[in-house]
């Protein structure tokens, strides 16, 4: 038999709703960034800046909701994919100071990590796992989650025999060396702040990559 809910029940789920949009939106946008694809993140913006806050949010929200606007504002009028990656690292540390503030405990789902490092499209997954596992790590936030993404990205670089693009007109040596030292900056990082900073220039190297190559993932 399924019983009715508490009208505070109705309300939680509610608002869990509303908050799995706000992770749809943003990882709408992460992907978007990720691919290099400017334009395509001012959709989600827009409607991270336009749409109504849940009826059920409570006043301690409020602070969250007005930074988590500024920084989708930002992305809408940004003129290059680092600010637009900037900008994302700061709604990242918005939700995860709602979640501290809030009493929140966000969970994921699961954690198998990749096949090991085979060939270039390996090597790529596991570039795409360590970052979904950071991206948790700052929303969450979860330490744990965060140091399993740097330990991924702390990994030797991609080898030139194994790429399919041309490796040394695309700067492939520099691309690598800047995503896992990137990725090695990461695991000693502590303060949000800090990782936030961090996770917009991965982003960046990331679309840097994908632009010059002709790659990254398909929408």
């Amino acid at each position: 038999m399924i019983l009715p809910l508490h009208e505070n029940d109705a309300q939680e789920t509610n608002l869990a709703a509303h908050m799995q949009e706000h992770l749809q939106e943003l990882t709408r946008i992460k992907s978007e960034i990720i691919r290099g694809n400017l334009d395509g993140v001012r959709q989600p913006a827009t409607w991270l800046v336009q749409h109504e806050p849940s009826p059920e949010a409570s006043i301690l929200y409020v602070p969250f909701i007005l930074s988590m606007r500024g920084h989708a504002s930002e992305i809408l009028e940004a003129d290059d994919i680092l600010t637009a990656a900037a900008d994302l690292g700061g709604i990242a540390t918005d939700c995860a100071n709602c979640h501290i503030a809030s009493e929140v405990d966000v969970t994921f789902g699961a954690y198998d990590e990749p096949s090991s490092w085979a060939d270039m499209n390996s090597h790529m997954q596991r570039h795409q796992w360590a970052i979904d596992r950071l991206w948790e790590g700052l929303i969450g936030p979860s330490d744990a989650l965060w140091s399993l993404g740097a330990r991924m990205l702390a990994e030797a670089p991609l080898h030139g025999t194994e790429a399919t693009w041309d490796y040394a007109a695309a700067g492939g040596d520099e691309l690598a060396r800047r995503v896992h030292e990137l990725g090695r900056q990461a695991a000693t990082a502590r303060l949000p702040h800090a990782r936030a900073t961090l996770f917009g220039e991965l982003l960046g190297a990331c679309a840097d990559c994908h632009v010059r190559t002709g790659g990254g993932p398909t929408p």
